[in-house]
């Protein structure tokens, strides 16, 4: 009778907050609580954990209430019960709650039991427990503590003899140590996960391979060494298809681990091209998936950077049409001007392709209607195109230029007036005409003058950058400083045009999480609001079987000191 009236307010806990908030209020934690410690089996044990978890992922507060009666203990404890999985599961749940929670479940002891049942469970439970600690792996600090906890071996024998499900959640595992621990990343390539992973790549399920992308993506970041061996182990070719035939998932992960790969060296960008990444690429922008075309439209453009054949070649596969389709979308613009920014560069006749295509109008329209974070990157783009010396270019950025440029140089923000400043001189310095009308259109002399401090330039970029860094993280975008900034836009950090090009190098970067962060957030509003749908089942259908858990099981108070667990060697 206890079992089932656990079952069943297990059942009802899981339709709604409002029935788990009811369930709370009609006073079923102590005797949850009760048969989770004294429960006669293990059975009953998980039925009430269950139950007591699925409240707790609705109430922080019931949270909160039971690891103050050491009910996360004695979870915990069932890791070592028949149903570990169940527990492990659980626990992998509350992980994913929040850095809280994580940090709590790790001080209650779970990491040498999590550990164990990857060694010597049965395969479900291995899934489950390798899930787990992916979720527990959010921070550095938790990350090294997995590792030294002995997860790294099991973990890499699972990616290379476990079932679908169990290699899928040890790469999820690994790519989330990977993520927060520049060590860890170091050491799960030694452990020799990385010939299972490209394996994966080949071999895996659709959503296996965006797990494993995604990982691989992680052990690239911020390393050249790891970067090349990942390419060294042929993950070229399975990432390109991953582009041509995968899930949406897999599309966007393969289209970040190329960019990761492409950017900063020739070598692998020719590796990319040379394995047929271009035209699916150049596809993808066409895609329904806004994420897609973003990653793609990113990767294109590291590919495209400093290197002409390159970017010939995508000029060459239609790509501009695309751009400045994209141009008039708000969701796209950002994308289509750093392609652009990529593209434009030392080619006079490449920047006179793009300014033939019609950019130059939705790029002054951009430049005085999108957001800030926006200008930025279409500011560095007219100045490219500004730098040209095609007789024809030249004239038409002029005409379409001058006026908006002259006005954003005098009321722009300082980072904007920069690049207004940094566009100006560049025209300035064409002709003694065109100097002229630039001072006509109402520019001051004293800005085009061709002598610029490069350390007070440099100065005012890192101002800037420093003040978006601080908006980014007050919209808890991850992992983003000045350092990094600088080495993942892989752009050079010397000046263009005396000043203004060298901020939006160090400002892409912050610009692209920025924008990203907000789509997150209005994705976990959408997905709160569906979540909080009202649920037609009774509340009163609960209270017979609280009244038995009360009647059957003794009302203790729960100690003060949780009980001791079983240790683990």
């Amino acid at each position: 009778m206890l079992a089932k009236a656990a079952y069943v307010l297990r059942n009802l806990a899981s339709n709604s907050k409002d029935l788990s908030d009811q369930i709370v209020k009609a006073g079923a934690l102590p005797p949850l609580i009760t048969l989770l410690k004294e429960g006669s089996n293990d059975y009953f044990k998980f039925n009430a954990a269950s139950t007591l978890g699925l409240i707790a992922l609705h109430s922080e507060k019931a949270f909160t209430q039971m690891v103050s009666a050491g009910a996360l203990q004695l979870i915990v404890l069932l890791l070592n019960a028949d149903n570990y999985g169940n527990a492990a599961r659980l626990l992998g749940y509350f992980a994913a709650k929040s850095e809280h929670w994580s940090l709590l479940i790790v001080k209650a002891g779970a990491l040498q039991p999590l550990v164990a049942l990857l060694k010597e469970g049965p395969e479900v439970s291995k899934a489950e427990a390798a899930l787990a600690l992916g979720n527990l792996a959010t921070s550095q600090d938790r990350s090294v503590m997995i590792i030294k906890a002995g997860a790294l071996q099991p973990l890499v024998a699972l990616l290379k003899e476990g079932s679908q499900r169990t290699k899928e959640q040890a790469a999820y595992a690994l790519g989330h140590l990977a993520a927060e621990c520049e060590e860890c990343s170091s050491q799960i390539i030694e452990a020799g996960a990385l010939q299972p992973l490209v394996k994966q790549l080949m071999e895996g399920s659709e959503d296996s391979k965006g797990m494993v992308a995604r990982a691989l993506g992680y052990l690239a970041r911020r390393s050249e060494e790891r970067s090349t061996q990942i390419v060294t182990a042929g993950a070229l070719q399975p990432l390109v298809s991953m582009l041509k035939e995968g899930s949406a998932i897999a599309k966007e992960q393969a289209s970040i681990m190329l960019g990761r790969l492409a950017a900063n060296s020739d070598q692998r960008s020719d590796g990319i091209v040379d394995a047929g990444a271009l035209q699916p690429l150049v596809a993808l922008l066409k895609d329904v998936s806004e994420v897609v075309k973003g990653e793609a439209a990113v990767t294109l453009g590291h590919l495209a950077s400093a290197n002409e054949q390159r970017s010939e070649k995508i000029v060459n596969l239609g790509v501009m049409p695309l751009l400045l389709h994209w141009m008039k979308e708000e969701r796209s613009e950002r994308h289509a001007a750093f392609v652009l920014g990529c593209l434009a560069g030392k080619n006079d006749q490449r920047n006179a392709q793009i300014i033939k295509a019609g950019v130059l109008q939705p790029l002054v329209a951009m430049l005085q209607e999108a957001p800030e974070y926006a200008r930025v990157s279409v500011a560095s783009v007219l100045g490219r195109l500004a730098a040209t010396n095609d007789e024809r270019s030249v004239q038409a950025v002029n005409r379409a230029l001058l006026q908006p440029l002259v006005s954003l140089a005098k009321q722009g923000s300082e980072d904007i007036k920069a690049l207004a400043v940094g566009v100006l001189r560049s025209l300035a310095a064409k002709s003694e005409d065109l100097r002229a009308r630039v001072v006509k259109a109402g520019a001051p002399v004293s800005l085009l003058k061709e002598e610029v401090d490069a350390a007070a330039a440099t100065a005012a970029a890192d101002a800037a950058a420093a003040e978006l860094l601080a908006e980014e993280e007050s919209t808890k975008v991850r992992q983003c400083n000045l350092t990094n900034v600088a080495r993942i836009c892989h752009r050079p950090n010397a000046l263009c045009m005396k000043s203004g090009i060298a901020l939006h190098d160090k400002l892409l970067l912050s610009c692209e999480l920025l924008s990203q962060s907000k789509e997150a957030e209005a994705k976990r509003k959408k997905a709160a609001k569906k979540k909080a749908q009202k649920v037609t089942r009774p509340w009163g259908t609960a209270i017979p079987f609280i009244m038995i858990l009360r009647k059957s099981a003794a009302l203790k108070k729960p100690s003060k000191s949780p009980p001791s667990l079983h240790s683990y060697s």
